[in-house]
């Protein structure tokens, strides 16, 4: 029988661990005040608080195979991120030498590094695209056993005025294609509590002619935009849904596609960017125009002169009308760890505004898709200094002392 006290203390130690590396994962520094070493701080973990499906659908985040936009290489040329992933323990019946505590300071050490608001972007590759589903795959009637099954996706779950999500329905019966037949598709609001569906909006059509944004024609999968009209959604932010009614193989059903609909955008960007090497880290100020001032998350991609994914950039600071440009930091140890070579380019930008109150949680830009393209630079004129911060030596120190034990 295990020792009741060791559990116990490896549970209180695990939940400590894990505390620190929440709090700095989501990068809630205050006393660090607005610049760490060339990082500045953030007070949200902006990957794991995208206004993507990722943060919304459980089991979302398609797979790295999934992640390259098109055209592009295979998620397998993205530079691995050399052990400065989500920190791990490999206590408590993993493997591993030392203690748990001693494990805990030294996976933490690996993983600050590098700062939270510039990671590489090899540690979260579902990231890489700014709007990430998995597809959905089930029976299409799984009330009465029926045969057929029924695969939807959709590229994005947040909507802006004037912004189109793209869907699509394939399926398959007894493991082989079949045809899929749309009866009617219409999109509503959902309204009330509970939550029930409006009138139908707008109807949706579903295409296989290879006309944009289907493309393959006659291949079998359907596809549709899904337009929101703006004069209906006037003033209004919330949950819609594409509800679709489909025939496969003899067999009825229904396809459901939720959105948010975050209403109009509290700021732009405007397609500029100023880039300043500070620190031995690449800053690069990315202009903007706000509407409204708050809390504003920005996130955006890097890659090196060989079109590869290198870093994650983010920023989550307070925001005023007044602010004309964002600050996003390429750190200097995480070019050179990942032997990136310039000129880098920046792509997909995506901003939003988190609420101080009511649903949806936050208000959207529309995304920046660039690119913008740095100068040259030499490999040296970086730095290969790990980050520092007061927050980091702090949680050092904890994590030490927990290590060291007892006096």
């Amino acid at each position: 029988m295990p020792n009741n006290k060791v559990v116990a203390g490896a549970c209180i130690l695990a939940l400590l661990i894990g505390t620190v590396f929440f709090l700095e994962a989501r990068g809630r520094r205050p006393a660090d005040g607005a610049k760490d070493n060339g990082a500045r701080s953030i007070a949200d973990r902006s990957p794991g608080a995208f206004p993507t499906a990722t943060a919304q659908l459980p089991g979302s985040g398609p797979p790295a195979q999934s992640t390259w936009r098109p055209g592009g290489p295979p998620a397998s040329a993205i530079p691995p991120s050399r052990g400065a992933g989500t920190p791990t323990v490999a206590g408590a019946g993993g493997s591993g030498g030392g203690s748990p505590a001693q494990q805990a300071l030294a996976a933490y050490k690996q993983w600050a590094r590098y700062p939270p608001t510039s990671r590489p972007i090899g540690e979260q590759p579902d990231q890489l695209r700014p709007h990430s589903l998995l597809a959905t795959v089930r029976p299409l009637d799984p009330n009465r056993g029926g045969k057929a099954t029924l695969r939807q996706e959709q590229d994005r779950l947040y909507l802006v005025p004037g912004e189109a999500a793209v869907v699509t329905l394939a399926a398959s019966v007894g493991g082989a294609p079949a045809t899929v037949v749309v009866a009617q598709a219409g999109l509503a609001r959902l309204e009330g509590t509970p939550a029930v569906l409006s009138a139908p909006i707008s109807g949706v059509t579903f295409r296989d002619d290879g006309v944009a944004p289907d493309v393959t024609a006659n291949d079998g999968v359907l596809t549709a935009a899904v337009l929101p009209p703006v004069a209906s959604l006037s003033g209004y932010a919330g949950d819609l849904r594409l509800t679709v009614s489909v025939r496969v193989n003899g067999e009825q059903g229904e396809a459901s596609f939720p959105f948010i609909y975050a209403g109009v955008p509290p700021a732009r960007f405007t397609g500029t960017v100023r880039e300043a090497v500070e620190d031995g880290s690449l800053a690069l100020y990315v202009g903007v125009e706000v509407h409204v001032a708050g809390r504003y998350v920005v996130v955006a991609r890097l890659y090196d002169a060989g079109d590869r994914p290198v870093a994650l950039l983010q920023q989550n600071d307070m925001v005023d009308v007044a602010a004309r440009e964002l600050r996003l930091l390429a750190f200097g140890k995480v070019l050179r760890d990942a032997g990136a070579v310039s000129p880098f380019t920046l792509r997909d930008v995506q901003g939003w505004r988190m609420a101080e109150s009511g649903y949806p949680d936050r208000q959207l830009l529309d995304i920046w898709s660039g690119p913008y393209q740095t100068a040259a630079y030499a490999p040296t004129v970086f730095s290969d200094r790990e980050w520092d911060s007061p927050s980091k030596r702090n949680r050092l120190a904890g994590l030490q002392q927990i290590a060291n034990g007892p006096p």
